[in-house]
């Protein structure tokens, strides 16, 4: 799952800064709103990514050279497609729904690698960072995405489309998750850097 999320982190930052650009950016100014507190959002997120590998005995070669399981990144796939051709209705009610999903499963994942691997909260700051509810502003900010998409002409249908489509490509993630990796990942011996 580490794995596959080194590859998904990296797709997903370029497409939430596009969002941020098209949606909530003003020429000459700083983009701010709901696309843009994804972008925020991922700067934590990529250190306690980091974290993570570290934590697992990953480095990053190992991490650029591993190959995803294809079904895995279907879900990044389709925050490009949202980011590139989307309306910002379907953008924000994709990710609304899909978000709290995944923190939900991140949670589960939190409990098992620190029942069964015995790994500390430090070491594991992504998938916790994950697993947190999310605030009040995220349901009332993407609520307002939504409303404006809606306002700028975005079918409902359509709406309803990318939503489902998001959430099964959040299910591939999963399944592909239980499955035999990509390709083989050997942790670093200790002592060695990845970087």
């Amino acid at each position: 799952m580490a794995a596959e999320q080194y590859w998904i982190s990296r797709s997903d930052q370029p497409s939430f800064q596009l969002m941020a650009n098209r949606w909530n950016g003003k020429p000459g100014s700083k983009p701010t709103g709901f696309f843009a507190d994804l972008v925020k959002d991922e700067e934590p997120e990529q250190v306690a990514l980091q974290e993570f590998y570290r934590a697992l005995g990953l480095g990053f070669d190992q991490l650029r050279t591993y190959q995803p399981r294809p079904a895995s990144q279907i879900y990044p796939g389709r925050v490009a497609v949202l980011a590139v051709a989307g309306d910002r209705a379907s953008a924000a009610a994709a990710l609304m729904i899909n978000f709290p999903v995944f923190g939900k499963a991140m949670a589960k994942v939190q409990a098992g690698l620190m029942r069964h691997y015995g790994l500390t909260p430090s070491q594991i700051s992504f998938v916790s960072f994950a697993a947190k509810p999310l605030p009040p502003s995220f349901e009332v900010e993407g609520l307002a995405e939504i409303s404006r998409g809606l306002q700028e002409g975005a079918c409902p249908h359509d709406v309803r489309t990318q939503v489902r489509l998001i959430q099964e490509a959040e299910f591939s993630f999963w399944k592909a998750a239980s499955e035999p990796p990509g390709s083989r990942l050997e942790p670093l011996s200790s002592g060695r850097s990845g970087r």
